[in-house]
């Protein structure tokens, strides 16, 4: 499967496979960048222009995050420069975004506090399925 900015999706959902799975959403994925990014003045990012960026992103959520945010960035033919896993407090990450520590995965609804921009990827609505353990197989 080729993935792009456009079609980040991650692996089938860890749960045995006697459990049918269940999508329940494709939600749209944006990008919290430093208020004073050089990217600042666009309406949408690519992904590959954040390539040197550091990155805070979640640890293995057994879903096939964040595994494959780096499948689409070796698709757009880079590997983040920097990626520190980050788990914790959305507040406290955001902090950290607008003193310029990094960039991170965000949904489209995030609330962004002062001196942290979102912006789109290009070709949204990016997506990361969400999904749910929907019954036994047969």
């Amino acid at each position: 499967m080729s993935h792009s900015a456009s079609t980040i999706r991650g692996e089938p959902c860890a749960w045995p496979p006697s459990l049918a799975q269940l999508g329940i959403a494709t939600e749209p994925l944006f990008i919290a960048m430093p208020a004073g990014h050089r990217l600042r003045h666009r309406l949408e990012v690519r992904l590959a222009e954040l390539a040197d960026d550091r990155w805070f992103l979640a640890p293995d959520n057994g879903a096939g995050w964040p595994a494959a945010l780096h499948q689409a960035c070796a698709a757009d033919g880079f590997t983040p420069a920097a990626v520190h896993e980050y788990l914790g407090d959305h507040q406290q990450l955001q902090l950290m975004v607008a003193q310029g520590m990094g960039v991170t995965v965000v949904h489209a609804t995030v609330r962004a506090i002062p001196g942290v921009l979102v912006k789109p990827l290009v070709g949204s609505p990016s997506g990361a399925a969400t999904c749910s353990p929907g019954g036994r197989t047969p």
